[in-house]
């Protein structure tokens, strides 16, 4: 079961002129609630707590001068009324500089109360200590995290921002929902501060995964999940498989381009994949389509995808040209190999030598053998001289189809 845990900032307030404490905002929650708070984090957990969450940590981060004494506004106030003195300590400490042992206390105060409290106090300019703070906090188990990220210097949320989309990678975080408490954004009616719940933040966060995903490996059908083209994941495994889903690959261009005719993002998004995948759609055969996707796996920085697709493709292009049947077959295959044994340069125009540096490439790299010669050695264990036999390899391929 997912824990729930509520991160908070806590920023400098502004305080009354002639009584202790800070001023306070009426906010105005999506649901209609009304509350009133100098700290938005108390409004917010009060706000969650009514509604049925259950707040299995609250972790505040903030600095030594933070108006950490607001705190309190979480707990009813017949319950304050027993941390007067350690209330009235934080607060006037708190002007100068709060000392970790006072906020220690105040934290084991408010902890009898408010189950799983947690105070982290932070240099503004530490920005690494916030994620060591969460890796700390954030344990095995999975978590659904709500982000307050009202308070703060500004660059504070900002950094825990980035910081809970990189801890998704390292814990199990099932979702992260944010709450803004937007001061200057009144209703005027009631005098209050709009309470914006930003959910199109886990969208984003969905998406950016997705595509990065597909920018380092190909794998498509997330990203089109979240354009509303479901159900690809086979047509991919076909394309892995070096099957011929030609028709599934038209038909998820086709869709493609309709979602790309507009200016927002989603249209943006479809038009790059169209561009993408478009070579593969009109790939008319086999070994088109492999060296289309080792050219996209090069991108990508796959190499051993990139060199096996680029040699097969080699290949069988080189069958076809043979007129050998059924290309895919076993045997077909090492008909193709004993041919070019005999009549390669003729086939490869002069450039046998060439497609034999792949073929000793693919099988090292395949199987981790040892290279057959010191170039070969270079080709696999330097990347520069690597991409300049790839592109040998693709002159091969257009020279064969122009013949």
């Amino acid at each position: 079961m997912s824990k729930n845990v509520l991160i908070s900032i806590v920023g400098k307030g502004r305080q009354n002129e002639n009584i202790i404490g800070y001023q306070k905002t009426r906010y105005e929650f999506p649901d209609g609630s009304i509350k009133e708070a100098a700290f938005f984090g108390s409004a917010l957990y009060d706000y969650l707590c009514k509604s049925g969450s259950k707040i299995d940590k609250w972790l505040i981060f903030g600095t030594k001068n933070s108006s950490w004494s607001e705190i309190e506004s979480a707990i009813p106030k017949e319950e304050a009324s027993f941390l007067e003195d350690i209330y009235l300590k934080v607060y006037h400490e708190e002007q100068k500089g709060i000392s970790e042992e006072t906020l220690k206390e105040w934290e084991r105060s408010l902890e009898k109360y408010i189950k799983g409290l947690k105070f982290l106090l932070v240099k503004p300019e530490d920005t690494e200590s916030y994620f060591n703070y969460l890796l700390e906090e954030i344990t095995a188990e999975p978590h659904d995290i709500i982000f307050d990220m009202t308070h703060g210097f500004r660059h504070m949320p900002t950094i825990l921002a980035f910081t809970l989309m990189s801890l998704k990678f390292l814990r199990k975080i099932n979702s992260i929902k944010v709450f803004y408490g937007a001061l200057e954004f009144k209703n005027y009616e009631n005098n209050c501060s709009k309470v914006l719940s930003l959910d199109f933040v886990n969208d984003l966060i969905k998406l950016t995964e997705s595509l990065a995903i597909y920018q380092n490996s190909g794998y498509f059908p997330e990203v089109l999940n979240f354009l509303g083209i479901k159900d690809t994941e086979n047509s991919y495994f076909k394309i892995e498989m070096n099957r011929q889903p030609k028709s599934e690959i038209v038909d998820i261009v086709d869709k493609l381009e309709q979602i790309s005719g507009g200016n927002d993002y989603k249209a943006n998004l479809a038009s790059l994949l169209e561009k993408e995948l478009n070579p593969l759609a009109k790939a008319k055969y086999l070994e088109d389509r492999m060296i289309e996707r080792a050219k996209y796996f090069l991108e990508k920085k796959q190499f051993l995808k990139a060199a096996v697709l680029l040699y097969e493709g080699l290949l069988i292009q080189a069958g076809r040209k043979m007129g050998v049947d059924d290309l895919l077959a076993y045997e077909s295959r090492e008909k193709i190999r004993k041919v070019l044994k005999s009549k390669g340069d003729e086939i490869f125009a002069g450039k046998m030598q060439d497609f034999l540096e792949i073929e000793y490439l693919r099988n090292s790299a395949v199987h981790g053998s040892r290279p057959k010669n010191a170039e070969t050695q270079n080709f696999i264990e330097n990347q520069e001289e690597f991409i300049k036999l790839f592109e040998r390899g693709i002159n091969i391929y257009h020279a064969l189809k122009k013949q």
